[in-house]
């Protein structure tokens, strides 16, 4: 065999080795791909039934903004994907913002889990991709009928399918974790800053106490009695002399009566009767 033809097969087997060795890596990305759009799906699924009026505080704490104030799919989006470890574009409150995410895919290509825009009598709409139905697109997303659910929109209304990944994404990527390294140290600072505040404070008013004059016991007198207890001692007595006065004069006035009663009665038994006429 000449060397040419030899050269040639070994030339054909090296591109064969390569294209299984990119396939097979192929296959392992996007088997992982898949588990991560699942895993967003289902991060998604777990916010089902939840409203903004009834359910106000609890989806706060989950997308960041009021949602009785503010259009909140966007933040539903971003909070799920932050959830699942994945970038968020800037402004991502703006569903229109979501159109440029990521890679794009065909509606015939998407799967759970994926990002799709779509427009509105309201405006752009922003959600995941749950399916085709009855000729419809089904997202599952927030502020749908104010409340996180499955909802049915026009193929025709569809703006954008979008997928985390591509050299976009990893850019993306990239600027997330910046961004989240830096929201940390802010954290930290402001925590710092926080509790330096607060130790400020405490040691402010331990000093205003310090300063504060101690409250003093109320003077005694040298019998051991306070001036209140005095004065209701004397106004005991003063009630006892009266009660005491008042006995007097009773008695005496009863004995006055009596003494003018003996006197009557000793008056008429010396009085002799009258004779009679005749």
């Amino acid at each position: 065999m000449s060397n040419f033809v030899q050269n040639g097969m070994r030339i054909f087997l090296r591109k064969i080795i390569v294209g299984s060795l990119v396939i097979g890596v192929t296959s392992v990305q996007l088997g992982a791909m898949n588990k991560a759009d699942a895993g967003v799906y289902s991060l998604a699924k777990r916010y089902l039934g939840l409203h903004e009026r009834k359910h106000t505080n609890k989806l706060q704490r989950a997308v960041g903004v009021n949602p009785r104030s503010t259009p909140w799919c966007g933040a539903f989006v971003g909070a799920i994907l932050q959830q699942a470890g994945k970038p968020i574009p800037a402004g991502h409150l703006r569903a229109a913002n979501w159109k440029k995410y990521g890679t794009g895919v065909s509606l015939k290509g998407a799967r759970k889990g994926d990002i799709v825009v779509v427009r509105t009598s309201y405006g752009n709409h922003v959600g995941f991709y749950a399916g085709q139905k009855n000729g419809k697109v089904q997202l599952l997303g927030g502020n749908q009928s104010n409340s996180v659910k499955l909802s049915s929109y026009a193929i025709r209304s569809v703006q954008s399918v979008r997928r985390a990944g591509g050299a976009a994404f990893n850019k993306l990527s990239e600027k997330g974790k910046d961004a989240s390294r830096g929201m940390r140290s802010l954290q930290e600072r402001l925590a710092t800053a926080k509790k330096s505040t607060k130790d400020k404070k405490l040691s402010a008013k331990t000093k205003v106490n310090a300063k504060q004059k101690p409250i003093k016991p109320k003077k005694k007198k040298a019998d051991g009695n306070t001036v209140a207890e005095k004065n209701k001692a004397k106004f005991k007595e003063r009630m006892a002399e009266n009660r005491k006065r008042a006995a007097e004069m009773r008695s005496s006035f009863k004995q006055k009566m009596e003494t003018r009663k003996k006197k009557k009665n000793k008056v008429s038994s010396t009085v002799r009767p009258a004779k009679a006429q005749g």
